[in-house]
């Protein structure tokens, strides 16, 4: 059985985590789209590059690393 306390540690450090880098996708997204030198005009292709991005890597962390557990399946209580 896993520790209550360094399960609590865990989900705060992961919530920290994706505040840092949700914060750093906003201030890349910013960038980018106001940047003189890249001048990318297309928001919503941005968009969905992150969101790809992101699903790959949610991915990676539950099917493949198996950081997070995962339920197979939906069940009627859910």
């Amino acid at each position: 059985m896993a520790d209550p306390k360094n399960e609590g540690f865990r989900t705060y450090a992961y919530l920290l985590l994706y505040i840092a880098l949700s914060s750093g996708q906003i201030f890349f997204n910013k960038w980018v789209l106001s940047s003189k030198e890249i001048n990318f005009p297309y928001p919503l292709a941005l968009t969905l590059l992150h969101m790809i991005f992101s699903s790959v890597v949610c991915f990676i962390l539950t099917k493949v690393l198996k950081v997070l557990k995962v339920e197979e399946g939906m069940t009627p209580e859910m």
